[in-house]
């Protein structure tokens, strides 16, 4: 069950899709729900019930994911990695678990099954993106007008053991869910880590649950613990 490098060595140049229903209100994906905070002056403060309105309306009938990759293919693109589910808590893919998610929308398609089906057929590296917060899971608990301004470092409303016991339940669920419904994952890119511990998240239960599934899978720093490679923001690293 040890990550497999082979390929990514040389897989240099990768595209990365943050796609949710909020794409049709023209803004950001999540970070408008947190209202303006110094480290992303540039994210919109859109009030939560707003935000998440868009999910009942979404419908991306012009979706292609084959000519959609294709153009990534063309472009020079080695691998390709589409959100999952990102912090707002929409998923973009067929979970059983939570009604918040595209299957519930006027499209009612699975897009992470389009869109990993298109890639692995154009002999890409295939990776999905799952955030561990969730901002709409009323155990989280989910992010409301009155949470803002946003604690970057956890300092917001905490849940009871009860509830983040059910709220990890959920997230433990759904990484299970994507590992074992979409074939080969060459990488799992986790976010949004800092908002607990280590010990909260349960990281080293879930990346040996990660590696159980998907052996040779490459996970990134954002599950703090049991991960493979660095990944800065909006930073150079002094060494590569």
């Amino acid at each position: 069950m040890n990550p497999d490098f082979s390929n990514w060595k040389e897989a240099r140049f990768g595209i990365f899709v943050h796609w949710s229903h909020i794409s049709q209100q023209g803004v950001e994906i999540s970070w408008p729900l947190t209202g303006k905070v110094p480290m992303f002056p540039l994210a919109q403060d859109v009030p939560v019930e707003q935000y998440h309105s868009s999910a009942a309306t979404f419908n991306p009938g012009k979706w292609d994911a084959r000519a959609f990759v294709r153009t990534l293919k063309e472009a020079g693109a080695q691998y390709a990695v589409i959100t999952a589910k990102h912090h707002d808590g929409y998923a973009m893919y067929d979970t059983r678990l939570s009604d918040f998610s595209i299957m519930h929308s006027p499209y009612g398609k699975d897009v992470v099954r389009q869109f990993t089906d298109a890639v692995r057929a154009e002999g890409m590296g295939v990776g999905i993106y799952f955030t561990l917060p969730d901002w709409h899971y009323p155990d989280y608990p989910a992010f409301t007008d009155a949470d803002k301004p946003y604690h970057y470092f956890g300092g917001g409303p905490q849940p009871t053991p009860e509830k983040w016991q059910r709220f990890t339940d959920l997230l433990f669920g759904q990484v299970k869910e994507v590992l074992s419904n979409y074939d080969k994952i060459d990488l799992i890119w986790f976010d949004g880590y800092w908002e607990h511990t280590p010990e909260q998240w349960k990281a080293v239960e879930l990346g040996n649950m990660i590696r159980s599934l998907q052996p040779g899978i490459v996970i990134n720093d954002r599950l703090p613990i049991n991960n493979d490679f660095d990944t800065p923001e909006q930073f150079i690293p002094a060494k590569p």
